[in-house]
């Protein structure tokens, strides 16, 4: 059975003058005046009537209490799902002991702010502040695999970011872990911002006094091995009017004491241009082309800079001081590009390189090319940069 109670006038909309009419008129005693003696004069007094119940007018939800819940953004789903999700977050905020923002009164500031859909973080933060309550609520709906994924996002007014919660359920398990993830998200504590703090036109950032950078990686090793044995080839190409060139077969052996630092010891065999001595007047013994076989010595000392480390390429680079028997001294210097093939093996292109021959007839400078193969043998070398506490 259904009972339906209707108040035509309730007690909180009676107007003041009916109520002052009432009294006037028990005041004045408008009717005769009861005779001593009389059945009117000894009859009892009537029993006093009950009060009436009045009723309370319905209490209006404090504005600290109420949530603007923005409707879910379908991406990608049918926009049931997303309207569904809606009216679970309105009923998950209401048993959160929360009111939900009326939607009439929701959409006017939405239009009125211009809001976009979905509403991003400053969006909701702007409703929030518009509609003068702590906390504004939306959601954003996917799907994939079979499942739903929800994530809802909380916007409070006194906070710095959002707060978010990510939900994966099926349709059948959809509303109750969203109404699952709202008492949570809305009753996280989360440090304010002190508005002593606040500087106009200045975004607060985060406190990270208490952040502890991660430690610095090492850097990987380019030559892991004591010692390097390689063998290469040069061409050295001499520029100008009375250009020539040159072709050295070099043998090296590097001793690395720590990694990137290595001093060298070349030997090598050398096919040079013939020439004439001036003072003596007599040429080098050379074959019928006027070229001359001879050997050339070099000590040095090189390194090497990381480029694509997770390539494992590399710039070596590299400077030497040798001779060339009947000719003199000999000044090299270059870079280029290694490639480390495996731990023992790298291969190295000299690309830009320039040596200088100091001959008893002149100081010609070449532009060289080259390449070289290395292994690397014996122990471990140590790390040139390590790491600090």
């Amino acid at each position: 059975m259904l009972v339906v109670t209707c108040w035509t006038s309730p007690a909180w909309t009676q107007s003041a003058s009916d109520a002052g009419e009432t009294a006037t008129a028990g005041d004045a005693g408008t009717g005769p005046a009861p005779v001593a003696g009389s059945d009117a004069a000894t009859s009892p007094a009537p029993e006093p009537v009950a009060p009436v119940a009045t009723v309370a007018p319905p209490a209006v939800a404090s504005r600290e209490l109420m949530v603007a819940v923005v409707d879910a953004a379908p991406l990608g789903v049918e926009a049931a799902a997303a309207t569904y999700v809606t009216e679970t977050l309105r009923l998950a905020t209401t048993a959160a002991g929360r009111t939900p923002v009326p939607t009439q009164e929701l959409y006017e500031v939405a239009r009125r702010l211009g809001l976009g859909f979905p509403v991003p973080p400053d969006g909701l933060l702007a409703a929030a502040r518009e509609l003068s309550v702590p906390i504004a609520l939306t959601a954003d709906v996917r799907a994939g695999g079979g499942f739903y994924i929800v994530r809802v996002r909380a916007r409070f007014a006194q906070e710095i970011a959002e707060r978010t919660r990510e939900v994966v359920a099926t349709q059948w398990t959809l509303g109750d872990a969203v109404r699952a993830a709202v008492p949570e998200l809305l009753a996280a504590e989360r440090r304010p911002i002190d508005p002593s703090t606040m500087v106009p036109g200045v975004t607060m950032l985060p406190d990270a006094g208490d952040y502890q950078p991660p430690r610095p990686r090492r850097p990987p090793r380019l030559h892991p091995q004591a010692l390097e044995l390689s063998l290469g080839f040069q061409f050295t190409l001499g520029p100008g009017s009375d250009s020539f060139w040159n072709f050295l077969g070099t043998a090296r052996a590097t001793w690395f004491p720590f990694d990137r630092f290595g001093m060298s010891v070349m030997f090598g065999y050398a096919n040079l241009r013939g020439r004439t001595l001036a003072s003596l007047d007599q040429p080098i013994p050379s074959s019928r082309d006027g070229r001359v076989s001879n050997v050339v010595f070099a000590v040095g000392a090189e390194t090497a800079i990381d480029i694509a480390p997770r390539q494992r390429i590399y710039l070596p680079i590299h400077g030497e001081v040798g001779y060339v028997p009947y000719n003199g001294p000999v000044l090299r210097g270059g870079a280029g590009l290694g490639f480390t093939l495996s731990r023992e093996v790298r291969l190295e292109i000299d690309l830009l390189g320039v040596s200088v021959w100091i001959l008893p007839d002149g100081v010609p400078v070449t532009l060289d090319l080259g390449a070289q193969i290395r292994f690397g043998v014996g122990a471990t070398t140590r790390r040139a940069v390590r790491r600090t506490n």
